[in-house]
């Protein structure tokens, strides 16, 4: 083989062909030549995906552990990668580009506040310099409200659940009805006589829900008069024993 140094531009096309020790001389063959020493600039933008961005989409905060990150800015055909880091722990994906656009799937997160950092290979392996997006937010899960009351059986027609919430929003519903916006003390009127429960959903900014119920009997009606009865009208004893009975778990005086 022989070699020789040329002038390349951008785009070249290199044509070679070679003469063997008695003067003959070989077809021609051609390779197209790209050089670029440039480095590409850094990615625009590394943003959670709209299917991994729960909750509100104005944020970064999401339920999602494993989050498809989608990334701007980039060379066609270059590969790239994703890196986030959370308390000394760094994981990453990478993937190659559509055009200016790609896209990759990190690995699961543990809950916590991730920095998301990310830069671009171009086709001539030249790197970028790194790009530092705003962070992310793991968030999978919400505390369940804490409901105060404990009677399960009242003698009114109204009831008000006391609840407490942490870092949530709430719903109320009654009897299996449609949840409503609400807020502690929830209180709920006019009810019937007899079973009722009022579930009480916490939802978070990540769009995580938990509920807690509270269940209780409404027994607002006077009981029925008692049955007394005894052996005889008349007594002889001073200390006559009489019978009695009522509606159950009723007291007696």
């Amino acid at each position: 083989p022989q070699s020789g140094s040329f002038t390349v531009a951008t785009s070249y096309t290199v044509t070679a062909t070679q003469t063997d020790a008695q003067g003959d001389v070989s077809l021609p063959v051609t390779q197209n030549l790209i050089v670029d020493s440039a480095a590409p600039v850094a990615p625009t933008a590394a943003n959670l995906a709209t299917a991994s961005n729960s909750g509100s989409t104005l944020d970064r905060i999401t339920n999602v552990s494993s989050p498809t990150i989608d990334v701007a800015g980039l060379e066609s055909g270059a590969s790239f990668t994703v890196t986030a880091t959370r308390s000394g722990t760094t994981v990453t994906c990478a993937g190659t580009s559509s055009g200016s656009t790609g896209s990759c799937v990190l690995p699961s997160l543990t809950d916590g506040t991730w920095s998301i950092a990310v830069k671009q290979t171009d086709l001539a392996l030249n790197d970028s310099t790194t790009f530092n997006a705003s962070s992310i937010q793991i968030l999978t899960s919400v505390s369940a409200p804490v409901i105060s009351n404990t009677a399960t059986l009242i003698n009114t027609t109204s009831v008000s659940v006391s609840f407490s919430l942490v870092s949530a929003t709430a719903t109320c519903s009654l009897d299996g009805a449609a949840s409503s916006s609400c807020s502690s003390p929830f209180t709920a009127s006019s009810l019937s006589e007899g079973a009722h429960v009022i579930v009480v959903t916490a939802t978070d900014i990540a769009g995580n829900t938990a509920s807690s119920s509270y269940s209780f009997t409404v027994d607002s009606l006077a009981p029925s008069l008692p049955t007394i009865s005894t052996s005889a009208q008349y007594q002889t004893s001073s200390t006559p024993s009489i019978a009695f009975s009522g509606e159950a778990t009723s007291t007696f005086t």
